[in-house]
This record gives C-alpha cells, sequence and structure tokens, in this order.
C-alpha cells in the first residue's frame, strides 16, 4: 500500500455558499415583461435534512444543490429551461442530475413532504449528463424524465414544457343503483337531473384522495347499491394521463347491460375496472372477466387516454340510454364499439369546461335519455401547487487560502441579482490521536459483512508515539474512506439484499452521545464509502467516530487478498499529535485498517 507524505496544514476550509449563485429560468418567446416563474437556488451538506442558501460545507464535501421553480401561473410555459452555472472549483458529481415535483412545499427550506422526481418509479430516471450538462454549465428540462418527457437527448432535455400547478387527485365516485320493477342495475359517475340530485355522483378534484364512494341515496323506486358502487382516487402527481376505462357487463336474467369505471367490491376483482393514472396512455380497456352470470361484454365497453399534462379541465360527460326491449337503463362515459358513434361520449381532456354532456343520439333500440346523462368539468389547475426543483450534486474543492466566488443570477424579466461564495479558512484541531484499534481484520472469501466502522480517539495506549491520554478534537475535513480491493463489492445499506448503491447516504456519529458529526455517503460510481466530519468538537479517549448503520459489504472470491482498505485522513495532512510537543503521527500505522481474506484451507 503506498503512502504519500503530505504537508501539514493546520488549517481546516469552510465553503460558504450564498443566496444568488449563478441560476436563472429562460423562457423562451417571453419578453422580459411577460410573467415567468420564480426560482431559487438552495443547499444542502448534510445530506437533505435541512436546506439553506447559505450553508458551510467541508472540504471535499458533497453539496447538494436544487434550483427551485414556481410556476405559480395561469397557464403552462413551453421553451421553459433552467440554467445554473457549478462555482469554479466545484466538480458535478456524475448521474446525480434528476428532476422533482414538490407541489405542497411554500419555503424551499422546508421542502414539503408531497414529491415525486424524475428516478421514482414510473418516472424517466436520472438526467442524462451529456444532454443537460456542457462543462460547469447546466441547461435543463425543468420536467425533464417527469411526464414522460424525455430524461436524454438535445433539445428535448434541455428545454420544454413546464406545467401549472394541478390539484392532486382527479376522485372518481361510481354509483350504482337498483331499480327493482325492471330488474335493472345501472349507475351514475357524474350529476344528472333525474329527481334532483338523489343520483348525482361526488366526483371531483382534490388534494386529498378520496376514501369511499359519495353518492346519492336513490329515489326508494331506483335504491343505491354499495356492492356496485366504488371510487377511484387517481393521483395526478407526476402522470401525464388519466386512462378511463369503462368495463360493460350484461345479466342474461334480467335483460341488463351495467358498466363499471372503478373497482367496485360486487365480485371481488371480477368486474373491476383498470383506470388509472399513468405517463403511458392506455390503448385497450382493462376489465374484469365477469362472474358467468354477468359476461363481460366487449362492445360495450371502452377507453379514454386522457392528456392531463396538456389540459386544464377533465371534462366527463355521462350519456344515459334506455333499452325498451330489456326495460334496461345503460350508460357509457367513453366512445364505445358499439353502433359506431351513436353510444359515444364526449368526455375529452381541454382547456375549457364542459357545459353540457356531449352524447351519441342512440340506435333507436336504444335511445338517448337527457335526464340520466350528465357532465362534470373537473377544473385541475391549482396555482399553489406549481413548485418543483433541478437537484444535482457538486463536491467542493480544497482551496489553501480564503478565496471569495463571485456570482451572478438571472430571470428572463426579474433583471439579475448577484452573490458571492465564500471559502474561509479556520484553524484545524491539534490536539489527540485518531486511528484503528486494529490495523487488520480476517474475514471469509466471498462472504457478506456488515460491519460498523469506527475511527477511536487513542486507540492503542503504549503505541509510539505516545497519544494523548486525554482527549482528541474533530473537526471539518478529516475524513474515513472505504474502498473495494480486487473485486469486492459495496452493498445497498439502504435495500436489504440489493447490490446498488447509488444515492446511499447515512450519519457519521460520536458514539458516546449517538450526536451527528458528519456525513458519509457512497460514490455514484460505487468506488468507494466517504465519511466526513462537518463539525468540530472534542472526545475522550476511548471515544469513536462511528458510521450510523453497518456498512454492507460484499468480500472478494480470492483468498487471501485484499478485500477493503479503510483509511483515516485530512486532505491537508493529518493534525493529530502525541504527548511529545510538535509530534504527529501523519499516516501512522493506526491510521489504515485493511480487511483481508482468509487462506484457501490447508495453505
Amino acid at each position: 500500500m503506498e503512502r504519500h507524505k503530505r504537508s501539514i496544514l493546520r488549517s481546516a476550509t469552510t465553503f460558504l455558499l450564498a443566496a444568488g449563485s449563478a441560476a436563472s429560468l429562460v423562457i423562451a418567446g417571453n419578453s422580459p415583461a411577460a410573467a415567468v416563474p420564480s426560482q431559487a437556488l438552495m443547499y444542502s451538506v448534510d445530506g437533505g435534512a435541512t436546506w439553506s442558501n447559505n450553508v458551510a460545507a467541508a472540504p471535499g464535501a458533497q453539496v447538494l444543490t436544487r434550483a427551485w421553480y414556481n410556476n405559480d401561473l395561469m397557464t403552462p410555459v413551453s421553451g421553459a429551461s433552467i440554467q445554473t452555472d457549478i462555482p469554479a472549483g466545484f466538480t458535478l458529481v456524475p448521474n446525480t442530475t434528476r428532476t422533482c415535483l414538490s407541489p405542497s412545499t411554500t419555503d424551499p427550506t422546508m421542502p414539503g413532504t408531497e414529491q415525486v422526481c424524475s428516478t421514482d418509479s414510473g418516472q424517466g430516471g436520472m438526467v442524462d449528463d451529456g444532454s443537460v450538462w456542457s462543462g460547469s454549465t447546466l441547461t435543463i428540462n425543468p420536467t425533464a424524465g417527469l411526464f414522460g418527457q424525455p430524461a436524454s437527448g438535445i433539445p428535448d432535455a434541455q428545454s420544454g414544457y413546464l406545467a401549472t400547478g394541478k390539484t392532486r387527485y382527479v376522485n372518481l365516485s361510481k354509483c350504482g343503483y337498483y331499480w327493482a320493477a325492471g330488474s335493472d342495475n345501472w349507475s351514475t359517475v357524474t350529476d344528472i337531473s333525474n329527481s334532483g340530485a338523489l343520483f348525482d355522483s361526488g366526483t371531483s378534484v382534490s388534494n386529498t384522495p378520496a376514501t369511499a364512494p359519495e353518492c346519492g341515496a336513490g329515489d326508494g323506486t331506483s335504491t343505491y347499491n354499495a356492492t356496485n358502487s366504488g371510487y377511484a382516487a387517481l393521483d395526478l402527481l407526476g402522470n401525464k394521463y388519466v386512462n378511463l376505462m369503462q368495463c360493460d357487463y350484461y345479466w342474461a336474467a334480467g335483460s341488463d347491460n351495467w358498466a363499471n369505471v372503478t373497482d367496485i367490491a360486487n365480485g371481488g376483482a371480477l368486474f373491476d375496472s383498470g383506470t388509472n393514472t399513468s405517463n403511458s396512455p392506455a390503448t385497450a380497456p382493462t376489465c374484469g372477466a365477469g362472474d358467468g352470470t354477468s359476461t363481460y361484454t366487449a362492445v360495450n365497453s371502452g377507453y379514454a387516454a386522457l392528456d392531463m399534462l396538456n389540459n386544464r379541465y377533465l371534462n366527463l360527460m355521462q350519456c344515459g340510454y334506455y333499452w325498451g326491449a330489456g326495460s334496461d337503463n345503460w350508460y357509457s362515459v367513453v366512445d364505445i364499439s358499439n353502433g359506431g358513434t351513436l353510444f359515444d361520449s364526449g368526455t375529452n381532456a381541454s382547456n375549457s369546461p364542459a357545459t353540457a354532456p356531449t352524447c351519441g343520439t342512440g340506435d333507436g333500440a336504444s335511445t338517448h335519455i337527457p335526464m340520466n346523462s350528465g357532465y362534470a368539468a373537473l377544473d385541475t389547475l391549482d396555482t399553489t401547487r406549481g413548485r418543483g426543483f433541478v437537484e444535482f450534486r457538486m463536491t467542493a474543492p480544497f482551496p489553501l487560502v480564503t478565496t471569495p466566488y463571485d456570482q451572478t443570477a438571472s430571470m428572463t424579466g426579474d433583471g439579475t441579482s448577484a452573490g458571492k461564495i465564500t471559502v474561509v479558512v479556520d484553524a484545524l484541531p491539534t490536539v489527540g490521536d485518531w486511528g484503528f484499534a486494529q490495523g487488520k481484520w480476517q474475514v471469509l472469501p466471498g462472504h457478506k459483512l456488515d460491519p460498523f466502522i469506527e475511527v477511536t480517539c487513542a486507540p492503542v495506549p503504549g503505541a509510539s508515539p505516545v497519544p494523548a491520554a486525554g482527549s482528541c478534537q474533530y473537526g471539518f475535513g478529516m475524513v474515513i474512506s472505504i474502498k473495494p480491493l480486487n473485486g469486492s463489492v459495496l452493498l445497498d445499506n439502504a435495500v436489504s439484499g440489493g447490490t446498488s448503491t447509488t444515492g446511499s447516504q447515512w450519519d457519521l456519529n460520536l458514539k458516546s452521545t449517538g450526536a451527528r458529526v458528519g456525513q458519509c455517503y457512497v460514490e455514484v460510481d460505487k468506488t468507494a464509502v466517504t465519511c466526513l466530519v462537518v463539525k468540530n468538537g472534542t472526545a475522550a479517549a476511548g471515544d469513536s467516530l462511528i458510521t450510523s448503520v453497518p456498512v454492507e459489504m460484499l468480500t472478494t472470491p480470492r483468498t487471501a487478498t485484499p478485500a477493503f482498505q479503510v483509511t483515516w485522513w485530512n486532505p491537508h495532512g493529518e493534525p493529530q499529535t502525541g504527548q511529545t510537543p510538535g509530534g504527529n503521527d501523519l499516516w501512522g500505522a493506526n491510521d489504515f485498517l485493511t480487511i483481508v481474506t482468509s487462506p484457501a484451507s490447508g495453505n
């Protein structure tokens, strides 16, 4: 193992990232006087636990950066692009750029919990670095990788469509009724004029999901049927399409056509509808098979893939029909193949609200019944919910002297603002000897380990130079590095049994108190775990700085081979002294822990 002597720089570096670091939101086609969404930069040095536009970071620390926007306009924005430059001396952590919606956030220093990101299931993933980064300059569509928009490619990932704020849920209520005289099951999904509000549906938009259908009580002749009623809380957050699916069934004994657009209690899943939200448009209805008594009827079933990203209103239209021969009331809320367009519904997504249902005229055998028809113009606009951010990580440099970084920020239509990043040089701790209690661990080859990694104050009494007996100081810039060797692998600390470490992070704590003193993270390329001390303090002899969770590892299958190298160091020279005045154990033997696989049996 190669050990490099470093000059002892008795200094630690703190970075102050000030508000206004170069970021702008560029809106294609907007004049300087045009209204544009607002934006702000926020930073975190503790893995996202706290946020500020003015933070202190340790040398070499990863700074989590968010460029926030707030589209509080009444209309969407085309050609939107966020631009920012990494400060001089900082470097981008590869494959960490993503976009997120955070509609419940009112203050970016305290982000809301309601969030969906391009890295979440059903979205486009991390945004491709090569598509949005040019050197230290980021140019990105604020919602690249969300709503089915590309997460790669030029110009699509660089500029695009910034939607308005949306209510989160479309709450469909499917209300089933039974008309005994006609042996007739029928339903409503909107308000209708028949009998006032007695057959009305509570279909609505809300930021709270429905937990049950809301239905009129019926008029006594037609009674409410709970088992044929249901609801769907359709989540619009991060989803482009409402895929509305009408599933029709025929009950021969009652000459009765009846349909669902939601799951219902009747028959378990045999009559359920696949109505959902997604970033992929439906291409056919997904329906339960029926129970044999009521059979699935394909010609009376259908679907509508409604684009709610580009449209404000979901215009839901219920078209009621009456089949006289079967004394049968039935409806359609989407286009169906039966009768060509004669039974089609005008359900659509639009930027204009419906004012009446649009329905096919019927074919004569089944006639259109206006009083059993209705509509709901569901307005999904919510200008208070237009916040989101672009996020990436950057690594702080290791300057030796105080260095100012002047930057400007601009937004089309809002003028410019100025900010400054100042590197402040402070004194480093000079008391105590930190190290590992053992220099080598022997472990099985091809074996999973999950040890806590800790570095101890005065770990080896009697060593030369003699360690300080009293206490040790810790401070900014001190580092524990864990590197896999010879085919060993770092596993995922967040997912049991997982093998991906991307994005994993946890705390470094003072063992005696459990207080957080630093941050550990897995490098995106999986080449190391790095634990950075981010606070100054003092520990008693025998106390340790320890990872808050075990570090999961898989050792090389090779025998008698170094599997992991754990190192304690400071990039400016390790500031540790023994009892001898001026003494220092820079790169001393106790600063290294090598994890080695055991020899082959018999060797």
